[in-house]
């Protein structure tokens, strides 16, 4: 089962699918690489369906203006913060690690001039505020209490963050 959480648009105009292994629940450690989930590319019209990325548990993506993206690898709890922010370059032939040890990071957006990289941490509720320039420099800038987390997130267009 393809299992989608989110869509996004290409700047080539495909819909670019976010699809984790799970239904219906919260993911955990039960994932398994390989296994279905990850991004798949769809063209408009529901044709063309090509795997772009398989084998992780992605929630959210968003693109860079050279055509790579960054995705949130949903897994992870609070005994094992074991997901992820991962970058995929525009050849789609590198995966490399951004920001690890995570709680089941869910939504990613990328501000305006692609120096931060925003991440909501649906397990712990926390909103990290990622420096793509100083790499490594994160910081928690705000922390929800109760419910069940902070979801997606997005930027509008004089770069305010919406979760």
């Amino acid at each position: 089962t393809l299992c989608p959480v989110s869509v996004k648009i290409h700047k080539d105009g495909r819909l670019f699918i976010c699809s984790c292994n799970w239904c219906g629940g919260y993911a955990d450690n039960s994932f398994k690489p390989g296994i279905q989930g990850g991004i798949f590319a769809v063209d408009p019209d529901g044709t063309n369906f090509t795997p772009i990325l398989q084998g992780w548990c992605v929630d959210d993506l968003v693109f860079d203006s050279k055509g790579g993206f960054y995705f949130t690898h949903f897994i992870g709890n609070l005994n094992d913060p074991c997901g992820g922010v991962y970058y995929v370059t525009p050849d789609y032939m590198s995966v490399r690690p951004v920001l690890r040890s995570l709680c089941c990071p869910n939504g990613v957006a990328l501000s305006k001039d692609e120096r931060i990289l925003w991440i909501t941490e649906m397990l712990t509720g926390n909103i990290i505020r990622y420096n793509l320039c100083n790499a490594g420099h994160c910081n928690i800038v705000y922390h929800a209490d109760g419910g069940t987390g902070v979801d997606s997130c997005s930027i509008d267009d004089d770069d305010n963050l919406y979760v």
